[in-house]
């Protein structure tokens, strides 16, 4: 039996494998893009070097030229750490830092398959595997997860999620057989998936909760563990590279008070939602804040999201499942770190539906099992679906991938979303100025100021 699941394993895997490089093929050519990879990896001094790696652990993301030192308000060591050891190899060849990233997205889409089907044999489900195949799949080709492949800058996203699947894996494990070793390696792999982004903190929510679900006496072990990573980030972080959590940058959803960002997560949440199930329309910087309870992305959208939130907490009485309830509480838990409530450097970004997405398609799994357990005709409509949206997702994605080519690509595309918007017409100027187009970036800095006096700064 172990052999035929083994087996099995490697043929879902080469799949998988095979479908996203095809898929991502063509992003081995793009180039690095916008900002974030200028100084993150094009100027970065500190990431050329193997030796200036440990520096890399002492300060922030965004390294100052003139002060030779990394500064910003995040702290992603471990992200730098993987740009240095790329560039031992590929030195600024972006062919390299690409190939990095698609590859970490094809191990945890497989990570995924293996994570969802030791979840749905603890749940003792049929069809487990065809179930945790199709979830990969979407997982791998949905455009919502282009920006975090493609985008160099993004690598964090992938990088802790990596981190926060060998973390759920190996607690499946502890589950099963206690052992001090696997308690260590929880910690270690919390403590990596933290210093690849703040996000990881979610290990110290799912990771125990899949113990108080499924074998209670394991949580305390479990949240210690977690929680001991945790510890050891706060420690390094706030004691020893002295990166504060509340500092703020000049983005409107940043200033913004609390108030208005609490107001602003009705359109954030119908945005992530939209990205999730009809993701049509892709691009960078969602900077808008809405300001006023008049506004119509708070009084239209509220109501929308509650019927959405809704229907999943239907489902929740309905189905009476723990796994579910895992799934909803990861969604939750997901999102709300995303949710602006302590305000992070933009109202929206498509990179961080990457992990949060996992617990809506968890939901959806299981919503369509029971659903095939109560009608025959379930499986075709299902069948339907999957040949209308994956197809479409394919092609969405390969597509939104092209825009990724290089900086003035992607702002040439998405220049349509951002009419209104006086930052990025200024950002786009700045760009196209660099790149000897004197022009065009006087005609977009005119619009900056235009955008800026009818509209305010978003």
């Amino acid at each position: 039996m172990q052999k035929i699941e083994h087996a099995s394993l490697l043929k879902i895997s080469f799949v998988l494998c095979l479908i996203g490089f095809l898929l991502y093929v063509r992003m081995l050519g793009n180039n690095f893009a916008l900002g974030d990879d200028k100084y993150q990896i094009q100027v970065n001094a500190l990431i050329k070097h193997v030796n200036t790696i440990p520096q890399l652990f002492l300060g922030s993301t965004v390294y100052d030229p003139s002060g030779k030192e990394l500064n910003g308000v995040y702290y992603k060591p471990l992200m730098e750490t993987a740009f240095a050891l790329i560039y031992v190899v590929f030195k600024l060849n972006p062919f390299g830092y690409h190939l990095f990233d698609l590859v970490f997205h094809l191990i945890n889409t497989i990570l995924l398959f293996v994570f969802l089907r030791k979840l749905f044999a603890l749940q003792k489900m049929q069809h487990e595997q065809v179930l945790s195949f199709f979830i990969s799949l979407i997982f791998l080709i949905h455009p919502a997860n282009v920006e975090s492949v493609a985008f160099i800058a993004s690598t964090q996203e992938l990088l802790y999620m990596f981190f926060l699947f060998i973390t759920m894996l190996v607690s499946l494990r502890f589950l099963e057989k206690s052992s001090k070793k696997l308690l260590i390696i929880i910690t270690v792999s919390t403590f990596a998936s933290l210093l690849s982004k703040e996000a990881g903190v979610v290990a110290l929510i799912v990771s125990p909760l899949a113990a108080y679900l499924y074998n209670r006496s394991k949580t305390i072990a479990l949240f210690l563990a977690n929680a001991t990573g945790f510890l050891l980030y706060i420690l390094l972080r706030l004691g020893i590279a002295h990166v504060p959590f509340d500092t703020k940058i000049p983005e409107p959803i940043m200033m913004a008070s609390l108030p208005q960002r609490l107001i602003t997560i009705p359109y954030e949440l119908y945005t992530y939602i939209r990205l999730i199930f009809f993701p049509k329309d892709l691009y960078i910087w969602y900077l808008w804040v809405v300001r006023s309870i008049s506004d119509t992305r708070f009084v239209l959208l509220l109501p929308f999201d509650l019927l959405i939130i809704g229907f999943f907490v239907l489902f929740l009485f309905k189905l009476k499942s723990k796994l579910y309830i895992f799934f909803f509480i990861w969604a939750m838990v997901g999102f709300g770190i995303v949710s602006n409530i302590f305000p992070i450097d933009a109202t929206i970004a498509e990179r961080w539906v990457y992990g949060p997405l996992i617990g809506v398609l968890g939901m959806l799994a299981l919503i369509a099992a029971a659903w095939i357990k109560k009608s025959h005709q379930a499986k075709v409509w299902l069948l339907l679906i999957l040949v209308i949206f994956l197809p479409f997702f394919a092609i969405r994605s390969y597509v939104r991938i092209g825009d990724w080519k290089d900086t003035l690509t992607l702002f040439g595309h998405d220049e349509q979303y951002h009419q209104d918007s006086s930052i990025y017409y200024y950002h786009y100027g700045l760009f196209l100025k660099d790149a000897g187009k004197t022009d065009m970036a006087q005609q977009m800095l005119i619009r900056y100021i235009y955008n800026a006096h009818m509209y305010g700064p978003q």
